[in-house]
């Protein structure tokens, strides 16, 4: 953190600078709703993912916009020459003599980011890490099952970059869920007997046999392949020792991973 000490001290010998003294009064003068946090990949201070707790002074409403707004200004390196700098219209100000981080006004309007927490959660730190959308299985837990790993690392190349993230989950009795999702497509599941086709979240899905066994076999093993689309990316979910009921309730529960 030794940067970021060094920012601060830049930041507070020069705080006469016209824009990081009128984002300071605004910010002073005006009540502040708390919007959801967000995460953010950056160099700064050293390459990872943080965490930051974001407030705005115009309500729930302007939640959107402040979120936006703060996530451009930690992620581009706007502050190197002093701690003011202006972004797509609003004045932010580095600001470290304050609770905040990074705080921008547009008119009577202040956002403000708080932080940064060094993030550990393995799925906020895929989707951070990521362009393409992230979904995570919200009633694993529930299910009997905890989280053993997630990756983002491509497995296969294509003519376009490769996004990808595998999950693995492990339950009683030697039960096993991997979930892949990638962008673009990654690889197939062959000829693997279709059992059903179901809807999760609106979209078709199929339910495969996936086993290395005579057909018939997953009823013995537990062992399925559900694949489906959402958002534009590929989603298979593999089991062995799943029942189809658990395999459902999980998918249906996937949510989107909010950075």
């Amino acid at each position: 953190m030794k940067q970021c000490v060094a920012i601060g001290l830049a930041a507070a010998a020069l705080l006469a600078v016209t824009g990081a003294a009128e984002t300071a009064s605004v910010a002073a003068a005006s009540p502040e709703t708390i919007c959801s946090p967000i995460a953010v990949k950056t160099k700064f201070p050293h390459p990872a993912v943080y965490t930051y707790r974001i407030g705005v002074s115009t309500g729930p409403s302007g939640c959107g916009a402040a979120r936006s707004i703060l996530r451009q200004a930690l992620t581009r390196p706007l502050f190197g020459t002093g701690p003011a700098a202006t972004v797509n219209g609003w004045r932010c100000a580095l600001w470290t003599n304050e609770a905040w981080t990074v705080s921008c006004a547009r008119g009577a309007t202040v956002a403000r980011a708080y932080g940064p927490t060094l993030e550990q959660d393995p799925w906020l730190l895929a989707a951070a890490s990521l362009t393409m959308r992230v979904l995570q299985p919200t009633s694993a837990s529930a299910l009997g099952f905890v989280l053993r790993g997630v990756k983002h690392k491509a497995e296969c190349s294509n003519s376009v970059p490769q996004q990808e993230v595998t999950a693995s989950y492990e339950g009683a009795g030697g039960a096993k869920i991997t979930i892949v999702e990638d962008k673009p497509p990654c690889g197939n599941l062959g000829d693997s007997p279709v059992l059903a086709h179901w809807w999760i979240h609106g979209h078709p899905a199929t339910l495969l046999e996936y086993c290395s066994g005579p057909p018939g076999c997953s009823r013995t093993t537990d062992e399925y392949a559900l694949y489906w689309q959402e958002h534009g990316d590929d989603i298979v979910i593999l089991t062995h020792g799943v029942r189809q009921s658990e395999l459902l309730a999980l998918a249906r529960s996937m949510a989107l991973v909010a950075v």
